[in-house]
């Protein structure tokens, strides 16, 4: 799957998530200060101080570690599961995350993020039926100022 953009809700933020044909979509409510995150991420830009992704970034590269994979792993209750793969002296660590969480560490480390099946048969949405043009970071051509939270990016 690929970050399509996040856009501002009546509840907040919201992250896309596509399919690599744009035909499948996964939307993901997300708080103000992971939608920063991710906005950041996507035009690969630092804030002035660390954010908890890019702290824990950092703190995985310093104990020897690579992240290798983030994932969407369930949805239950109305809340979505997510974890990140690691590597470290051999060994996969599986590790257990907020999905935006996940999505921002996929982003920053620019590595494959998977979306489990039974998750896109739950909630997954036909992007077609979308307009998802006004989200930020939807289109990679032109790159615009845009409001994340009180944030101007």
């Amino acid at each position: 799957m690929a970050v399509g953009g996040i856009a501002p809700t009546s509840d907040g933020q919201a992250v896309v998530l596509t399919d690599d044909a744009e035909r499948t979509g996964l939307i993901l409510d997300v708080g103000g200060t992971e939608a920063l995150a991710i906005a950041l991420r996507l035009e690969h830009k630092k804030f002035a101080r660390p954010l908890t992704q890019d702290l824990l970034d950092d703190v995985v590269k310093k104990l020897g570690g690579d992240v290798v994979a983030a994932r969407v792993d369930r949805y239950e209750d109305e809340v979505f599961y997510g974890s990140v793969l690691i590597r470290k002296d051999g060994r996969l660590l599986d590790v257990d995350a907020r999905a935006s969480d996940a999505v921002a560490l996929a982003l920053g480390d620019a590595v494959p993020l998977y979306v489990a099946e039974s998750v896109l048969d739950q909630v997954g949405v036909d992007v077609e039926r979308y307009d998802f043009r006004h989200f930020v970071g939807a289109s990679h051509e032109t790159k615009t100022t845009a409001r994340v939270g009180q944030v101007e990016l």
